[in-house]
């Protein structure tokens, strides 16, 4: 499963595929059509068998909930998150951070966030391009 959405009705939407982000970004690239051909395989679900799910361990994943809480307050937390992530995440890949302080980092983005949401595509580069500057201050 590489996403699941609640709706408002309560139904439920799985994009479900082979594990390989090459579908959900090419998705997410076409949306709102769909590329002809990704020559991705399509999943094999009588060889997968059943799906199994656990309610996630919000303290050993402190990222997940962080996502969470920024999907929850709307606005502009989910772009702030997003941003903050990827300049911390590469400051760990470049051994400049450790692991753990991945989170603390993009809580404290999250916790300076403008609660309005961008209005268009130049304000939400003009803002992911602000925090990604502020993360990398810090």
């Amino acid at each position: 499963i590489h996403s699941m959405i609640e709706l408002k009705d309560g139904a439920v939407l799985a994009q479900l595929g082979v594990p390989s982000m090459e579908l959900p970004i090419a998705y997410a690239l076409s949306w709102p059509e769909r590329f002809a051909d990704c020559a991705v395989p399509a999943p094999d679900f009588f060889a997968l068998g059943a799906l199994h799910f656990e309610k996630p361990d919000l303290a050993a994943f402190p990222c997940l909930a962080l996502a969470m809480e920024a999907m929850r307050r709307g606005g502009s937390a989910p772009l702030v998150l997003n941003a903050a992530n990827e300049v911390l995440v590469q400051q760990f890949l470049e051994g400049r951070i450790r692991f753990g302080e991945i989170a603390a980092g993009v809580e404290r983005a999250l916790s300076a966030a403008p609660s309005e949401a961008p209005r268009d595509v130049a304000s939400v580069l003009a803002l992911d391009a602000e925090i990604r500057e502020q993360v990398r201050a810090c």
